[in-house]
């Protein structure tokens, strides 16, 4: 039945003819509200009456009150094209216009034969929110696509099930739906009660939302206004009776008026008559709360003023709690240090610095500095910063800070350091990192020099992998002697081992590894490969894919944990051992791969749970590098074998 009653109402409505399809809908919504609930009427004459005796009282004080209340508004936009998904220019605008024109300072029209007096300043101003109802940080804008070309149900825009998008606590938030609604209507809004609706608030047609590309005659944001004066209590100004003369808003500084206007044509005094009211100064017809285009509306009067400040007056004002709302107080918030730090594009003289953005940064403070130095300082809003004149061959250490403004700033970052390309200058530039909690931070992507100095020199190096990029990578070149790398988890699990001869560059890429802290140990082969004087090269690099496990035909270690195995001897002639620890009864396949890739042997064994003992015999081999193939058919390891 209620169903039938809405759809009755709506379309008589529509139906009728000329200008007032261009008109607010809020009584025919009042009339739908109390046919859905009779009770309302009867409260809301109540609370009209109680009204009446309060600023009989208090009337004089409500008009002249200096302190402005602030109310947190949120914008729904509910959009079925492009041309309905209004930008964020078009809210900012029409809140200043909402300021302006709840503060008497309306940019447009005049208030013809009135005197100044009846133009009030209601001491009323919106902001958007900045906090959401859970207290997260909001621009109190929220979008939505709905598949309702044009909502006919017109309510039906303030629920997400219904195509639209649901209130906000209206008890702290003010709020207003922008949308494409049926009938050429402009906007409709709810008069405040007792109990709040989860409805309470305006909804408004597009294109009258904002200045920029509204419609030519609702292009300065009046009928957010006109709506909004609904939410506080104010009524049309002619008193919704037709021309009968009989109605009321409820003012007495409103003159009586047959009927709205909708484009006025005062004479050269600024005075229209009509029938209720046949004498200068005339009607109200710029009223925000009569129908007037835009370019004609200016004022709310005192005792629209008194009617609204009465609705924030404690303990019984209807919308006081919206009052003491935090909706308008950003939340507190934490200027956090910046992450994922990286150089970049390093030469003889520059690099670039990066980090990743962080919220509520305003710009950040960087600080550069050759290895041990004195600080350079420099700020930046940008997330990198490019450095210039640095020395060559030189270890450079940065960090970077934020600054969230008003003086909030974050702590620095970890020390992060880089290289300069060039030659070796500062051999010992890492020192002390002789064991692995001494190893020295390193940047990943980042190429580093650093020497083997004696024959028990050990440099330790860390990184941490993330993520987004798990595989890790790691170089080791420009060997001056025979060195040879291991990499190891935070735990010192060995997980890594590249041991080619000579000066052959290292690698080892490592593909299954958790997101942790990494350590990588160079170190001589023997007691006579150091140097004391010429630098070998380092980078660790990460990635989302897999590192491939052969590079231009040298064989690369991969570890994997998942597989138990131990191979030895390793270097080796003759015969070579593969100890397997299986979890369960099965097949291990071990393939023995030449340099160029070739599969030379390949072994399918039957495994027992527990240890088991396959010994190879590699006598007809080469001396050289090859790569062992240990593969149980879920999980594959590749070991370096080197045949003497």
């Amino acid at each position: 039945m209620k169903k039938i009653i809405y759809t009755l109402i709506l379309v008589l409505f529509l139906a009728a003819p000329g200008k007032g399809q261009e008109i607010c809908w809020t009584m025919e919504n009042l009339k739908l509200m109390i046919a859905e609930n009779p009770g309302l009427e009867k409260e809301m004459k109540a609370y009209e009456e109680e009204l009446q005796k309060m600023l009989a009282s208090q009337g004089d004080m409500l008009k002249s009150t200096t302190a402005v209340v602030s109310i947190p508004v949120v914008v729904h936009i509910v959009y079925n094209t492009d041309e309905q998904n209004i930008p964020d220019l078009r809210v900012t605008e029409q809140m200043t216009v909402l300021n302006n024109d709840f503060s008497g300072q309306t940019t447009h029209g005049n208030m013809g034969a009135f005197p100044s007096t009846l133009y009030a300043n209601c001491q009323v101003q919106f902001c958007l929110a900045k906090r959401d109802p859970q207290g997260n940080p909001t621009s109190g804008i929220e979008r939505r696509y709905t598949d309702t070309a044009i909502f006919i149900n017109l309510n039906n825009v303030k629920y997400t099930a219904k195509g639209g998008l649901d209130a906000w606590n209206p008890y702290k938030y003010l709020n207003i739906w922008v949308d494409n609604m049926g009938g050429g209507l402009l906007g409709f809004a709810q008069f405040p009660s007792n109990n709040l609706p989860i409805t309470y608030g305006a909804v408004i047609r597009y294109s009258a939302f904002g200045l920029t590309n509204t419609l030519p005659q609702y292009n300065m944001g009046a009928t957010t206004t006109h709506e909004i004066g609904h939410c506080f209590n104010c009524y049309h100004i002619w008193g919704d009776d037709g021309i009968a003369c009989t109605g009321t808003d409820y003012c007495n500084d409103t003159p009586n008026q047959g009927g709205y206007t909708l484009d006025p044509n005062p004479d050269v005094n600024g005075v229209i008559v009509d029938a209720c009211t046949t004498t200068p100064p005339g009607i109200m017809y710029m009223d925000f709360m009569d129908y007037s285009r835009d370019v004609w509306k200016h004022n709310f009067t005192p005792n629209q003023q008194a009617r609204m400040q009465a609705l924030f007056t404690k303990p019984h004002g209807l919308l006081y709690q919206l009052t003491q709302s935090d909706g308008c107080v950003p939340p507190p918030f934490v200027c956090a240090v910046p992450g994922n730090l990286n150089t970049t594009s390093i030469t003889e003289n520059t690099a670039i610095l990066n980090w990743d953005a962080v919220q509520y940064a305003t710009g950040y403070n960087v600080q550069y500095r050759v290895a041990g130095g004195s600080w350079t300082t420099t700020a930046t809003a940008s997330t990198s910063l490019t450095i210039e004149g640095l020395i060559e061959g030189t270890n450079y250490e940065w960090q970077v800070q934020t600054n969230c403004g008003s003086g909030n700033t974050s702590a620095y970052s970890t020390v992060i350091t880089f290289t300069t390309l060039g030659s070796c200058v500062n051999i010992n530039a890492f020192e002390p990192n002789e064991t692995l909690s001494a190893a020295a931070l390193i940047s990943t992507g980042v190429v580093i020099n650093a020497g083997i100095t004696s024959s028990t020199d050990l440099d330790w190096f860390k990184f941490s992998n993330t993520g987004s990029q798990k595989k890790i990578m790691v170089d080791l070149y420009d060997l001056p002697a025979d060195y040879d790398i291991k990499l190891f988890t935070a735990n010192g699990t060995q997980v890594g081992l590249s041991q080619n001869t000579g000066t052959l560059s290292e690698k080892i890429t490592y593909n299954n590894g958790k997101v942790s802290t990494y350590y990588i140990e160079v170190y001589g082969h023997d007691a006579t490969s150091y140097d004391p004087s010429n630098c070998y090269t380092l980078k660790a690099s990460i990635s989302s894919t897999n590192f491939s496990p052969m590079t231009n035909g040298i064989l690369i270690d991969e570890s994997n944990t998942s597989l138990l195995y131990s191979v030895y001897p390793n270097p080796a002639s003759g015969i070579v051992n593969v100890e397997y620890n299986a979890a369960a009864d099965g097949l291990l396949n071990i393939s023995i791969f030449n340099v160029l890739g070739s599969r030379l042997t390949d072994t399918k064994n039957m495994v027992q749970k527990g240890l088991n003992n396959y010994q190879l015999d590699i006598s007809n081999l080469q001396k050289g590098l090859y790569l062992l193939d240990i593969n149980n058919g879920h999980d594959r390891t590749l070991v370096k074998l080197i045949v003497e």
